[in-house]
């Protein structure tokens, strides 16, 4: 009876190593799968952080100037540099002329 016995404990015994094995390995998967999980959190945590600091630009940008607020500013400062021009051409002329008519009242009295 002590074989029996004997063999039963051998038998069980490997029964549970063999389990205990088993759950070793079914551990380790969910440790690794713990880890890739893990690291695709990191990963989208990161594109999270982009995409506020993407949002944040884009209504700073939005809140400056647009596109076609410089289009148009342009368009003023050109309109601004051709007045200029003109005012100071014709003041020139303005000066020319009161230079021409106080020489010739000088010379005429």
């Amino acid at each position: 009876m002590e074989t029996n016995s004997s063999n039963s404990w051998t038998e069980w015994s490997q029964h549970v190593l063999k389990e205990l094995e088993r759950l070793n390995d079914s551990y380790e998967s969910l440790r690794e799968d713990n880890q890739d999980i893990k690291e695709e959190f990191a990963k989208l945590n990161a594109v999270k952080q982009d995409v506020a600091e993407l949002k944040l630009w884009q209504k700073n940008r939005d809140e400056t100037v647009s596109l076609a607020q410089v289009k148009q500013m342009i368009l003023d400062v050109n309109g601004l540099i051709k007045f200029k021009t003109s005012a100071v051409t014709i003041w020139i002329g303005f000066q020319f002329l009161t230079g021409i008519v106080l020489a010739l009242i000088k010379y005429m009295s």
